[in-house]
């Protein structure tokens, strides 16, 4: 799938680690096919914040975050009402946690030390994409 927008595609990156974040934008803006702007979080609360400043079109989400668990952010009806797409990154690489990822509506769920730019850039646009035929 594509998606189809000429304006830049803007993800929320949920993570305390500053490192991770860097890297999720460092393998985005090395794709050719699609043109990002990127806001930021360290915690859910934070996040809340970015989402009510501007709505993004995917949330990059921290399975662990310092003041919740990334399940309980998009549990969360403040959170739910915006209806983002969600692709969450885990270090743990639980079946478990894609289980119950999967069956709290996330996209997908990826491992942090397997991610690379195909795959996240290809789970972003799915979960665009499939939001947008909802």
């Amino acid at each position: 799938m594509t998606v189809k927008s000429s304006a830049p595609l803007h993800v929320l990156i949920v993570d305390d680690n500053e490192a991770d974040r860097v890297l999720y934008k460092r393998l985005l803006g090395r794709n050719t096919q699609y043109e990002f702007a990127f806001s930021d979080a360290e915690a859910g609360d934070g996040a809340l914040e970015r989402m009510s400043e501007q709505r993004p079109d995917c949330v990059l989400l921290d399975y662990h975050l310092p003041d919740c668990y990334g399940l309980e952010l998009v549990a969360y009806p403040a959170f739910a009402k915006y209806k983002v797409p969600v692709v969450m990154l885990t270090g743990l690489g639980s079946v478990a946690i894609a289980r119950d990822a999967m069956n709290a509506g996330v996209h997908a769920c990826l491992n942090k030390r397997n991610v690379t730019g195909d795959t996240l850039l290809s789970s972003i646009v799915d979960a665009i994409s499939s939001s947008e035929l909802a």
